[in-house]
């Protein structure tokens, strides 16, 4: 059917709706790459590269083991090691693929490591953000939490908090192995498209959050000595000026939904309470304002719905790009021949 189509016609019939989110994220990058230097300032080490790869490393290494287990035992293999590596390497070629979408989501949020959002838009909104909650609350709601400061609490919740790194990876990477290939397409799609728009929004509406926009005005420390291991760490490696909407409460909610819609209730409870006690955390360890947390659901709809459509759209816009295959009739061939 494609064997007449030219190049370009040959790259969009292969294309998944993921690759085209991945050359629009890249123009737009380019584009403000171009016209900023943030490309200077930005740092990624081995542990950072680890950490983006793990899922994959994980199934990497799965895939090699089961191979070379088949291989071993398998005469048919032996006969003719070559068809055999060719399907190997198509293996691994389906996985990079499949996980494309993960590699984008790690770059978009290490991109906010580089003082990127200040790059562009260098005006933060903190004091606009802050007086909606004082609006709401009468106050700010991290300075009304600190009579019920406690340790124990501040440990509790910033386990939480931290957990979010592996929530995401560590559920992907469930559905992957045991075979949820849609499911998992579905995630990854929503959870890219929830990650883009929370970046443009960070550039739209830069903050650094209450613990630091109000920093005077706290009488008591989360933390017993300012030198805590734990706030040491995650001091070193948050992002700042990734307030509005909170991603930390987005994407658990954005996966809380895909649970309930699968009406998996045990899992879904779980995850709903997962995403009560990490918007909790978000406010009490003062990185948060309430109203980051109550702009998160039409992000995450939005981001859920749309998946869906562009998963459900993709491939009649593809056919619409292609184009009609082209007749057979019409290839040229040799003239006919002329006799008498």
């Amino acid at each position: 059917m494609t064997g007449q189509r030219n190049w370009w016609q040959r790259v969009v019939a292969a294309s998944r709706v993921e690759d085209l989110l991945a050359l629009t994220a890249t123009l737009a990058a380019l584009v403000l790459l171009a016209v900023t230097d943030s490309y200077r300032r930005f740092q990624l080490g081995l542990l950072d590269i680890f950490f983006i790869l793990l899922p994959l490393l994980l199934l990497l290494f799965k895939i090699v083991i089961t191979e070379f287990v088949a291989f071993s035992r398998s005469e048919e293999a032996s006969a003719d090691p070559e068809s055999y590596l060719w399907d190997f390497l198509g293996k691994l070629v389906q996985l990079f693929r499949d996980w494309f979408p993960f590699f984008l989501l790690s770059a978009f949020y290490y991109s906010l490591f580089t003082n990127f959002i200040l790059r562009v838009n260098p005006h933060t909104a903190d004091a606009h953000l802050a007086a909606i909650d004082a609006w709401l609350l009468g106050d700010q709601a991290a300075i009304l939490l600190q009579p019920w400061v406690r340790p124990w609490l501040t440990d509790l919740l910033n386990t939480i908090y931290v957990s979010y790194l592996l929530y995401f990876p560590g559920i992907a990477f469930y559905l992957y192995v045991t075979g949820r290939h849609h499911t998992f397409r579905r995630v990854m799609l929503g959870l890219l498209l929830l990650m883009g728009m929370g970046v443009v929004s960070y550039i739209l509406v830069p903050a650094i959050g209450p613990g630091k926009f109000f920093y005077d005005r706290f009488t008591v420390p989360l933390w017993e000595r300012p030198s805590d291991p734990m706030a040491m760490l995650i001091d070193r490696y948050r992002v700042v000026h990734d307030c509005f909407p909170s991603l930390h409460v987005g994407i658990p909610l954005l996966l809380c939904l895909y649970a309930w819609e699968a009406r998996a209730r045990g899992i879904a409870t779980l995850a709903t309470c997962y995403v009560l006690l990490m918007a909790a955390a978000t406010i009490y360890l003062r990185y948060h304002y309430v109203i980051d947390v109550l702009a998160v659901p039409p992000y995450v709809v939005t981001a859920w719905r749309l998946a869906d459509l562009l998963l459900a759209k993709w491939d009649s816009w593809q056919a619409w790009l292609i184009g009609p295959a082209p007749d057979p009739a019409d290839r040229p061939g040799p003239a006919p021949s002329q006799t008498g």
